[in-house]
């Protein structure tokens, strides 16, 4: 019976611990934690290939969101970003580029790879610098 009960109680104490692990790694949009390990799986350099328009991409977490900007090297100048979105659990991104009035939709498929697909149905992909 006394064996029973430390196992019971072990499993206790496991289910505990992995409930508070994903509650840190629940989507602030919920209204809940942010694990900022998370949050930087995607921040940083990036080499971006959208259509053959080839350039650099930033994306940083400042707290509470995530700021991002893209250069093109055809137009030799910095955009603004907005709207990014990053979900870790499916691993999934979006961010708009206001100037051409795109959205940009994929998933991080490998550590230092993004792909996905922008407005218009083309494709683009990035690797980490």
């Amino acid at each position: 019976m006394r064996r029973w009960v430390g196992l019971v109680i072990i499993l206790l104490i496991a289910c505990f611990s992995y409930a508070a692990y994903a509650d840190d790694l629940w989507d602030h949009r919920h209204g809940e934690k942010r694990d900022v390990r998370a949050a930087r799986v995607i921040e940083g350099r990036w080499y971006i290939n959208a259509n053959n328009h080839t350039g650099t991409l930033e994306i940083s977490w400042s707290g509470d969101q995530y700021r991002g900007r893209v250069y093109f090297d055809d137009y030799q100048r910095w955009e603004t970003l907005t709207n990014i979105q990053f979900d870790d659990l499916s691993r999934t991104i979006g961010f708009d580029r206001p100037e051409k009035k795109q959205h940009y939709a994929g998933r991080l498929i490998k550590a230092d790879v993004l792909e996905g697909s922008f407005s218009g149905g083309y494709g683009w992909r990035a690797k980490r610098m």
